[in-house]
């Protein structure tokens, strides 16, 4: 998996529209798709956003874009495997919560 469908599969579990994780991010919808899409290498900026706003390490994001040829069959087992795992663990956990809005009080 590539670092465009890492995001998608983040985005689409925690059921975010595309427009509203792109005005969370600072970018346009446009970008955020074309990013999902593999189509556009993301920034370290946008990376950097990313893991924030999903409050995970930005080398998860990263971790998809190892070159497989690098490995022999039973290290590529292993990798693929940390991969499931993290994956499952990130998209398992409890949903992150934006912080509450301050509620105003007016004084009378």
């Amino acid at each position: 998996m590539k670092v465009g469908k890492t995001i998608r599969v983040l985005r689409v579990t925690r059921d975010l529209s595309q427009g509203k994780l792109a005005r969370a991010l600072k970018v346009s919808p446009g970008y955020l798709s074309l990013v999902e899409r593999d189509q556009r290498e993301p920034s370290l900026g946008f990376l950097r956003r990313v893991a924030a706003y999903f409050k995970l390490p930005l080398g998860f994001l990263l971790l998809e874009d190892i070159e497989p040829q690098t490995f022999n069959s039973k290290q590529q087992r292993l990798l693929d495997e940390i991969r499931r795992t993290l994956l499952d663990y990130v998209v398992s956990r409890e949903p992150f919560r934006q912080k509450p809005v301050p509620q105003l009080t007016v004084k009378r």
